[in-house]
């Protein structure tokens, strides 16, 4: 998946699960934790979404503000992992 094209499902995604998203007109780097759109509960119902969309896995210990501030860092972050994860499987062959 092309990284604008993780990015849309990403903003889908929240645009799904954060009722009050919709109502901000959510642009990509719209503050969702410090802009009160996105709690502690909301990213790990977002999370659940991702890893099964994105078919990834989320570490305990990625679970940091700054991977989910915004649908850019979020995006960025899928991408990072995505990324890595392709990285591995190529290694492995």
């Amino acid at each position: 998946m092309l990284e604008n094209a993780v990015a849309e499902r990403v903003r889908e995604i929240i645009l799904e699960r954060v009722p009050k998203s919709r109502k901000e007109g959510l642009g990509s780097t719209d503050q969702l934790l410090s802009g009160g759109l996105l709690d502690s509960l909301g990213i790990l119902d977002v999370v659940t979404i991702l890893e099964q969309t994105f078919d990834l896995t989320v570490d305990d210990e990625e679970l940091v503000p700054e991977h989910f501030e915004s649908i850019e860092s979020i995006s960025a972050f899928i991408n990072k992992k995505r990324g890595a994860a392709e990285s591995g499987r190529s290694k492995s062959m």
